[in-house]
């Protein structure tokens, strides 16, 4: 298990299931979190939910599309914890998308703002503070989305594209400053509500999809993020690290192939 004793980890998008769950597994290992979030109920919910599971946590309301409030963000984390050594960017939108030639241009410009634009912003003014510490860590989360085309979602594949290529922008200009830049792709991670409410055939085809036996859920991407802002990664950077099961590395008949019992044993018993 990664130990994160001690260090200062800035959370955006906190107040989300994904940003939630992070949070919770980041400072059970140790970490002293600043939670931010354009949702004040939400983020300070998560802070104090933090606090009753004997963790250190404050937070800081946001919007991460603000050049002026991410500067506070990253100045409020420097007062409060005397310091940031890794910066988590998870917040971002996904709308309610169709296709391209019916999408709506404000909300592809808000797509933009959101999930691009705030890592800018949040790199830009943290950076300054890892290099005073003497490096640390930049943890983006992208989506696997941005590796292959879909039929919807548009402005957020693009924009989690815009993130990995400044997600090795930035590693490769302050590398030498000893900070690491690193992107997770989750593919389909679903926590306990939305597995609720998703019909269950649909759910048995979205794991035959993928590689391994399940359909990945956030604590799989949690753990994932808490082991490269963890020293255990020190010599990782500029990667794109897709936590998605395999479901974008194989060959996209094979789940169909799999499903037809004749042929899929006679290819076992061939290869045996």
């Amino acid at each position: 298990m990664t130990d994160l004793s001690g260090r200062v980890i800035i959370v955006t998008g906190a107040a989300g299931n994904l940003g939630g769950c992070m949070a919770k597994l980041l400072a059970a290992r140790g970490a002293r979190l600043v939670l931010s979030d354009i949702n004040k109920d939400g983020v300070e919910r998560r802070r104090d939910e933090i606090h009753g599971q004997g963790g250190d946590a404050v937070a800081h309301v946001t919007d991460v599309t603000k050049e002026e409030q991410v500067r506070d963000l990253a100045n409020f984390a420097v007062k409060k914890m005397g310091g940031i050594d890794v910066l988590v960017n998870n917040a971002g939108l996904l709308g309610q998308e169709i296709q391209l030639a019916d999408l709506d241009a404000d909300l592809w410009d808000r797509t933009m703002n959101v999930n691009l634009r705030s890592v800018f912003l949040t790199s830009k003014f943290v950076i300054p503070h890892l290099i005073g510490r003497g490096g640390g860590a930049i943890i983006n989360i992208s989506s696997a989305a941005s590796k292959a085309g879909y039929i919807m979602s548009n402005a957020y594949a693009a924009s989690k594209g815009g993130v990995n290529v400044l997600t090795k922008y930035i590693a490769t200009q302050y590398g030498k400053q000893n900070i690491r830049c690193n992107a997770v792709l989750p593919g389909i991670h679903l926590g306990e509500e939305a597995m609720a409410r998703t019909a269950k055939e649909s759910l048995r085809n979205l794991a035959e999809h993928c590689m391994l036996p399940r359909l990945g859920t956030p604590e799989d991407i949690a753990k994932a993020v808490a082991f490269l802002a963890s020293d255990d990664a020190f010599y990782i950077t500029a990667q794109l690290l897709q936590v998605d099961g395999g479901l974008l590395d194989h060959a996209p008949q094979m789940a169909d192939a799999r499903n037809n019992d004749g042929f899929y044993r006679s290819q076992l018993a061939r290869s045996a």
